[in-house]
């Protein structure tokens, strides 16, 4: 899997979430909604896990087991988050993360949130028709 990202990444601020999937990964994620970040992966290397509200798919790297990024569709297109652990400049985000906490949104001020906060994204690989942003 590898992520094109085109904003400068070292500048935004490192959060860490509250939940349970985050936590276990220890995933710190960066977004940027004036960025933009193409995620490029074959669809047998990830494994895609929805949990909590069912409203973004998690995609874990099936050979080494990390979160790399999630993604949501929502009322502003294809949007995602990245995980810096799976980047390879991952030493640069050396800030301690903010630590945020999502329980008590619904689905619909989630996906809001998402749209207004995440990154625009694109997925390339073998499985393009299924996820390209509402034109």
């Amino acid at each position: 899997m590898t992520l094109t990202i085109s904003w400068p990444p070292e500048d935004a601020p490192v959060r860490a979430c509250d939940c349970g999937f985050c936590r276990a990964h220890g995933a710190r994620t960066i977004t940027d909604p004036n960025g933009l970040v193409e995620i490029r992966f074959e669809e047998s290397t990830v494994l895609r896990y929805r949990f909590g509200l069912k409203t973004a798919d998690f995609l874990v790297c099936r050979d080494c087991g990390v979160y790399v990024a999630a993604t949501a569709d929502t009322s502003n297109g294809l949007r995602a988050t990245v995980n810096v652990n799976a980047l390879e400049a991952r030493a640069s985000f050396n800030e301690q993360p903010s630590s945020v906490n999502y329980d008590g949104e619904t689905p619909e001020t989630r996906l809001a949130r998402r749209a207004e906060r995440w990154t625009p994204a694109t997925i390339a690989g073998d499985h393009v028709a299924q996820h390209q942003p509402a034109s």
